[in-house]
């Protein structure tokens, strides 16, 4: 079997002081791994969820997202989004800016700000739909 590399990053997004927050996964280079592998690294991860970097698939986004929790494939994860953009950040993979990210949920517009250090992330989301 071929050598692959992914990285494996936990985030605590909405906070500076570590060990507090909300925690996510996220693993950079996901496009190297199966839909087993995939759903095995979250459930091994044990966050509330965890998010798979893709390459983009399409014109319409940046690149594309894979959210999981430890038993099944999430549309969309807030807190996940802000932490893989801070792990991008810290790796120098994103600068301030506009994004666009695919997710199964559909194309979300993200602000990126600050630094590194300081990372300011702020995701767009379409109105909730109620049916009845």
């Amino acid at each position: 079997m071929a050598k692959r590399t992914v990285q494996v990053f936990q985030v605590d997004a909405f906070t500076t002081q570590v060990f507090t927050g909300n925690p996510a996964g996220v693993v950079l280079g996901a496009e190297v791994l199966s839909d087993d592998e995939t759903q095995a690294i979250a459930r091994e991860l044990a966050n509330s969820d965890t998010a798979f970097v893709l390459p983009s698939s399409g014109p319409d986004h940046d690149l594309h997202v894979r959210f999981f929790t430890p038993l099944r494939e999430a549309g969309f994860v807030g807190h996940a989004t802000v932490s893989m953009f801070t792990a991008l950040l810290a790796v120098g993979r994103a600068k301030p800016g506009h994004v666009r990210q695919k997710s199964r949920a559909g194309v979300f517009d993200v602000e990126i700000a600050g630094t590194a250090e300081d990372p300011r992330i702020a995701v767009t989301q379409p109105p909730p739909r109620f049916s009845a």
